[in-house]
């Protein structure tokens, strides 16, 4: 007999009729790992709350306390890839860079409980809320990333615009290593809204059920009183994961201020301390080019809209898939999880050679995303 889950479908909409719209990401045992499928549907169901004046707000949550959700299904763009079928690759990004611009011109508050693992594509279904007057809840068990240097890709769904926003040099740091920050950190540096205690985020769903929602309004301070509980109940836990944010936040403003990842990797070099050399040793695994491209994309999106941050998302894709590293990292990452990609360049060194601005370079007459505002 299936599973429960395998035969119930991934992702959950329903509106219990008290103000407020449910999506439940239901695919526990992938992490919740985003197909098309999925985001289409997320994209037509806000498309239809936004005009049913019966819905005050909208929460985004997932089945497992484990994972909200872990990015997108790139296990099937490598068999793509390797078909030589880019057109369905774009298609994928391009479905999914429309559902986060939807997500961002939502009307109405669009809150997230971001619970567990949260990295690449779930970023992407959460980060945006912030335009919309909603909440990025997080918890202790929190872990949040942009990966994509790992596999050869660049920092996407739009969220270039939130790191480069991120005080300091944190988000240069997390664009370009691709290392996940905790929950203190995602507060600090703007990338979410509320901290609330693992215990009461997986009783808040049926609370909110529970309760009748008049207005927006409501649903936000119904919300704001539960995150009045602790963050953590383990206060020694807390206090040692603050000091570790305390003591990254300086070697991180030291190290990543430079104006290239070759001046990165030279400052992280000539440091002797435990932290800078576990850090040179994570860009030595990364792809030089995506974190080259990373780098630049997050600076860039400093004087850019988020609709400005998507649209180059989708421009890097489309040049990575002709020059670039992602289809040989999903391999080695995913697939046959040798760990020994084969990057073009092999180090950093190589960049010398790249044009980064030519990635930049729209290969489109009309951009496929040229519409969004």
């Amino acid at each position: 007999m299936l599973e429960k889950e395998e035969i119930a479908a991934p992702i959950l909409f329903d509106a219990p009729g008290n103000g407020l719209g449910f999506v439940t990401l239901n695919r526990a045992r992938a992490l919740n790992a985003l197909s098309r499928e999925m985001l289409v549907s997320l994209h037509a169901q806000l498309q239809q709350w936004e005009s049913d004046s019966s819905i005050k707000a909208v929460f985004v949550h997932s089945s497992s306390p484990r994972s909200f959700c872990a990015g997108g299904d790139i296990k099937s763009l490598y068999y793509s890839g390797i078909k030589g079928n880019t057109a369905e690759i774009l298609d994928f990004f391009t479905d999914e860079y429309r559902c986060n611009y939807a997500i961002s011109a939502f009307s109405k508050p669009y809150i997230s409980l971001a619970q567990g693992i949260v990295m690449g594509g779930g970023m992407g279904i959460s980060q945006p809320g912030v335009f919309t007057g909603g909440l990025r809840l997080v918890t202790p068990s929190t872990r949040m990333a942009m990966p994509e240097t790992r596999i050869g890709l660049i920092p996407d769904v739009g969220v270039s615009y939130m790191l480069a926003r991120a005080p300091g040099r944190l988000g240069d740091y997390m664009a370009v290593t691709g290392e996940s920050i905790t929950w203190q950190q995602a507060l600090s540096a703007g990338l979410a809204d509320k901290a609330i205690a693992d215990a009461a985020a997986e009783t808040l769903p049926a609370r909110l059920r529970g309760a009748q929602f008049d207005s927006a309004a409501d649903v936000i301070a119904f919300i704001g009183e539960v995150a009045l509980d602790a963050p953590s109940s383990d206060a020694a836990a807390q206090e040692a994961g603050e000091a570790s944010v305390q003591h990254a936040t300086p070697l991180i403003e030291q190290h990543f201020a430079g104006a290239t990842v070759a001046d990165i990797v030279a400052s992280l070099a000539a440091d002797p301390s435990d932290w800078a050399q576990l850090t040179l040793t994570t860009l030595r695994s990364r792809s030089p080019l995506s974190m080259a491209l990373s780098l630049a994309h997050v600076r860039r999106a400093a004087r850019q809209t988020f609709a400005a941050c998507l649209q180059d998302d989708l421009t890097l894709v489309a040049r990575i898939l002709e020059r670039g590293d992602l289809i040989e990292g999903i391999r080695a990452l995913l697939i046959d999880k040798d760990g020994r990609p084969q990057w073009r360049p092999a180090d950093v060194d190589g960049l010398a050679q790249v044009n980064i601005d030519r990635y930049f370079e729209s290969p489109w007459d009309a951009h496929p995303l040229h519409d969004l505002a």
